[in-house]
C-alpha cells in the first residue's frame, strides 16, 4: 500500500514539473528588430538644402557688318541618398521612402563645389571625348573663378581686360578678325560644339566673344545714333538701345567669358526657333555654359532674349542655373550675393 502510494506521488510530482515547464514555454516571445533599427533602415532620404523678347531690331540684324564684325545684343543638383532595405518588416515604409528618393533634392550651390560636388562625373553624358577639355569645363581647383556679374548695376572699368585670352578656333571663316575669349573658356567652348557637330549641327560658329570697353563704347554710340530719329532725346534713344547693346563697361563680353554664336547671317531672335539654338540650350550645362539672357527673364535681366549669347562659368555653376531655372542675377542674387556691387 505505501509502495503505491510513493508511486502515485511521484507520478503526480512529474506531472506538476512538466504542466510547469510548459507554461514557461508558453510565455517565451521570438526576438524582432526594435522599432527604431526598423526605422533606421528605412530611412532613405535627407533634404539637405541650405540652401533678350521682341524680335531683333534692324540695328542688332545689321550688326556683324559692324566695328570688330561683331553680334550686338551683349548682352544644379539632384542630390539624391538611397540607403538598402534590409529587413522584410520594413518593406512597405521602404517602397514609401523609395518613392521619395526619387525627389530632387536642392542642395546649397554655395556648398559641395569642384571634388566634393553632388554632380559627379556619371551625371553627364557625352558623345564625343572630352577628356583634354575636362580641367577647363569642370574647374576642379576653383569652381567659383568665373562666377562674375556684369550687367547695368555691376560695371567693369575701361581699363579691364581680362587675363589669358586666345584665339577662339571657332570664330566664323568669312573674313572678321579671329575672336578671343579666356583660356578656359575657349577650351570648353571647343568641347561644346564638338558635340554638336555629332549630333549633326555643324555651321554654328562664333561670331562675337571678347570686347574692350573702348570698342562697346563705339559701338553703343553707333546704334544710338542709328535710332535718334525714332526719339524726342537722346537719352531715349539710349535706353531703347540699351534693351539690345550694353552701354560700355556694362558688357559681359568684355569679361572674355561669352559668346555670340549662331548658324544665320547675322544675329536674330529667330536662331531661337531652330533645332540647333535648342540643342545648345538644353546641352550648355554639361559644357559650363548657360544661356545668358533667356526668353523669360527680360524683367530681370532687363536684356531682351538672345538665343545666340552663351556665358561660361563652369560646369558646377552651369548645371544648379540650368536646373533650377534662374537667370545669372537670380542666381547670385540668392546664393552669392558678395559679388554684388554696392
Amino acid at each position: 500500500m505505501n509502495t503505491a502510494v510513493k508511486i502515485v506521488s511521484l507520478l503526480l510530482g512529474v506531472m506538476l514539473v512538466a504542466l510547469a515547464v510548459m507554461s514557461a514555454g508558453c510565455n517565451t516571445k521570438i526576438p524582432v528588430a526594435s522599432e527604431s533599427s526598423a526605422h533606421a533602415s528605412t530611412e532613405s532620404f535627407e533634404d539637405t538644402q541650405s540652401t533678350d523678347g521682341a524680335e531683333s531690331t534692324d540695328s542688332t540684324e545689321g550688326e556683324e557688318n559692324s566695328s570688330n564684325n561683331t553680334d550686338e545684343s551683349t548682352s544644379p543638383e539632384q542630390s539624391t541618398s538611397s540607403e538598402d532595405v534590409s529587413s522584410e518588416e520594413s518593406e512597405d515604409s521602404g517602397s514609401e521612402a523609395s518613392e521619395e528618393s526619387s525627389e530632387d533634392v536642392i542642395v546649397d550651390p554655395s556648398e559641395g563645389t569642384g571634388d566634393n560636388s553632388p554632380y559627379g562625373d556619371d551625371y553627364y553624358t557625352y558623345t564625343t571625348d572630352i577628356s583634354k577639355f575636362y580641367e577647363a569645363i569642370v574647374l576642379p581647383d576653383s569652381p567659383d573663378k568665373f562666377l562674375v556679374l556684369v550687367n547695368k548695376e555691376n560695371k567693369l572699368g575701361r581699363n579691364d581686360v581680362p587675363e589669358n585670352l586666345v584665339d577662339c578656333v571657332n570664330t566664323r571663316d568669312d573674313g572678321r578678325d579671329t575672336q578671343k575669349l579666356v583660356y578656359e573658356a575657349e577650351l570648353a567652348l571647343q568641347a561644346f560644339l564638338n558635340e554638336a557637330r555629332a549630333f549633326g549641327f555643324d555651321d554654328v560658329s562664333v561670331t562675337s566673344a571678347y570686347r574692350s570697353y573702348y570698342t562697346q563704347d563705339y559701338l553703343f554710340d553707333k546704334y544710338v545714333e542709328n535710332e535718334l530719329h525714332k526719339f524726342d532725346t537722346r537719352e531715349e534713344a539710349e535706353e531703347y538701345v540699351s534693351t539690345y547693346s550694353s552701354r560700355p563697361g556694362t558688357s559681359e563680353h568684355q569679361t572674355g567669358l561669352c559668346v555670340d554664336m549662331h548658324n544665320l547671317s547675322s544675329a536674330s531672335q529667330s536662331f531661337g526657333s531652330t533645332d540647333a539654338a535648342k540643342w545648345l540650350e538644353e546641352n550648355a550645362y554639361k559644357f559650363g555654359f548657360i544661356l545668358r539672357y533667356p526668353k523669360d527673364k527680360e524683367d530681370v535681366t532687363e536684356i531682351m532674349w538672345e538665343p545666340w549669347h552663351f556665358r561660361f562659368v563652369g560646369r558646377y555653376h552651369a548645371t544648379r542655373i540650368h536646373e533650377l531655372g534662374l537667370c545669372l542675377e537670380e542666381y547670385i542674387e540668392t546664393y552669392y550675393p558678395e559679388q554684388i556691387q554696392d
